[in-house]
């Protein structure tokens, strides 16, 4: 660490047992500033306003008796990578040991009151100052006269109601370990840096995390950074951001993660999931995977049923915020409805899915276009190319479904694409009458088409043995859709578009079913042809 010597004027170096310093906040003024490659030439330092700051800020430490200060525009030798990486992912913790920090705010005049003047300052609005705010203990305001205008301590409300900073925060009676990570993002969402890379980077402190710094990368490194957290970072609120929705850069489908703090804009009251929500989640080549329960919900004039991701909520016992994910893969999903995050008011009970390994994908599979509404034909991948969808009455559910991974609740639909097997659905549900029938469907192309596709329904009491050994067969072995029809020929299993049911009261119940083609692109695709196709069931 490279200090000032307020005696004398000179740069220390300390690598070890460094002394007590005071430390400089302020915002830089472009060409002005006195840099480390200057510090040889004093006429030349003399000849720059950011001069002054470097005197006044040796003067008020040697006044206060510390014998060394840091200032950041001459202290870094920015021509060295090696040595600005390191200051960069040091310097929260520079301010946090330092005796005092001067905030210097060139811009509030010396007949303003700082409680009127302060949210006018670019102080406030800059993404470095971020981290020097919350760091140091202490902090003592001086306007452009360098006339000293009071403590930290003596504005903390107005600091709070200013920064969106809670005042526990910045008092430190509440540790940044105990802040979750969509509230720490909202502190940067309205805040600027001059390059797109320090967005991402000024905030390497107050996520405790360290990463290299890669000038050029731009958004990437915003991207880097929320891959960084996730490491270390138990916390599914880092997904709890949203578009502004008149946003020109909004989309209804996106990556789970997010471009910039921007989206994160009104997050100061969330708070993380509390214990036995389910954490565990980590950063793959295919995306974030999480073992992780999903909910199914209905929206507000919605007909389908949503999948629901909890990412937080407003506080211990209050409601739970969740995402809205679109399934479009094996067990992949994008975000959808960027726009918006959902309320779950506390007491009501999602429609949950058995937990399992997920992947929430970093962007989406197919291009989106800034300005433009794509439909889930433009981003779903080859998984979707066709699909079966199983149209029934809402008395009707299927429980359980194999296999789940490639079956989409939403749109009650399984994924066709190299579906090589049988799906074997028990029909159950709140009717008064219960039954259990057995659905087969393949197609022999191996796409769903209705020149190929062949069906039937079954009676499952008196067919159970035969169902048992094609199901083990199918699940224990890779079968072709040919050897399948072999299977249940051999099986004696009938093909028929209907079955009986008998019930208690002497009268009957006939399920029957019908499978036709639909073109429906907001569903599937077809590589091919780049029409949606696909196979619905009626029952």
């Amino acid at each position: 660490m490279r200090l000032i010597n307020t005696i004398t004027g000179g740069l220390e170096e300390f690598s070890r047992n460094i002394p007590a310093y005071a430390i400089l906040s302020h915002t830089w003024e472009e060409g002005e500033e006195v840099e480390f490659k200057d510090t040889s030439n004093v006429a030349f330092c003399e000849t720059k306003r950011g001069y002054n700051k470097i005197i006044m800020t040796c003067r008020l430490a040697a006044a206060a008796g510390i014998r060394y200060a840091w200032v950041d525009t001459c202290c870094i030798d920015k021509s060295s990578s090696a040595e600005l990486t390191e200051a960069i992912n040091s310097m929260f913790r520079w301010y946090e040991r330092s005796e005092i920090c001067y905030v210097f705010l060139a811009d509030l005049a010396s007949n303003v009151d700082l409680r009127d003047g302060l949210q006018h300052c670019r102080w406030v609005r800059r993404g470095w100052t971020l981290q020097e705010l919350i760091a140091p203990d202490r902090i003592s305001f001086f306007d452009r006269e360098w006339q000293n205008r009071g403590s930290k301590d003596e504005y903390l409300p107005d600091l709070a109601r200013i920064t969106g900073i809670d005042a526990s925060v910045l008092k430190k009676t509440r540790s940044l370990s105990e802040v979750c990570v969509a509230e720490k993002m909202s502190w940067a969402a309205r805040r600027e840096t001059t390059r797109i890379e320090d967005r991402a980077y000024s905030l390497l402190g107050i996520f405790d995390a360290n990463m290299p710094m890669l000038y050029g990368e731009e958004e990437k490194a915003f991207r880097r950074l929320q891959e960084e957290i996730i490491r270390t970072t138990p916390d599914l609120s880092i997904l709890a951001w949203k578009w502004n929705l008149y946003s020109p850069d909004a989309q209804p489908f996106h990556g789970v993660l997010s471009e910039s703090p921007t989206v994160f804009a009104g997050c100061e009251r969330i708070r993380a999931l509390e214990d036995g929500e389910g954490h565990d989640f980590s950063i793959t080549n295919h995306g974030i995977k999480a073992h992780h329960s999903l909910g199914l919900m209905k929206l507000l004039n919605e007909r389908k049923k949503r999948y629901i991701l909890k990412v937080g909520q407003f506080g211990r016992d209050s409601d739970v915020l969740g995402i809205c994910l679109r399934k479009v893969g094996v067990q992949r999903f994008v975000r959808d409805r960027a726009y918006s995050l959902v309320n779950i008011p506390r007491g009501v009970s999602l429609l949950d899915i058995a937990p399992a390994d997920i992947y929430l994908l970093l962007k989406t599979p197919g291009p989106q276009s800034a300005g433009k509404t794509p439909r889930l034909y433009d981003v779903i991948p080859q998984s979707r190319g066709s699909v079966l969808q199983i149209d029934t009455p809402p008395e009707i559910c299927f429980n359980p479904i194999w296999d789940m991974s490639r079956f989409d609740h939403q749109d009650n639909a399984f994924f066709a694409s190299a579906f090589e097997y049988w799906i074997d659905c028990a029909i159950g549900g709140a009717s008064s009458v219960t039954f259990e029938a057995t659905i087969y469907v393949v197609s022999l192309s191996g796409v769903f088409r209705s020149e190929t596709i062949q069906a039937t329904i079954i009676d499952y009491k008196y067919f159970q043995s035969e169902v048992k050994a094609i199901n083990s067969l199918f699940r224990h072995n890779s079968v072709m859709n040919d050897k399948l029809m072999e299977s249940l020929v051999s099986h004696g299993i009938p093909q028929s578009p209907a079955v009986v049911f008998g019930t208690s009261g002497g009268r009957s119940v006939v399920v029957s079913m019908s499978a036709s083609e639909v073109i429906e692109p907001d569903i599937c695709r077809l590589p091919c042809t780049g029409s949606g196709h696909k196979q619905e069931s009626n029952i």
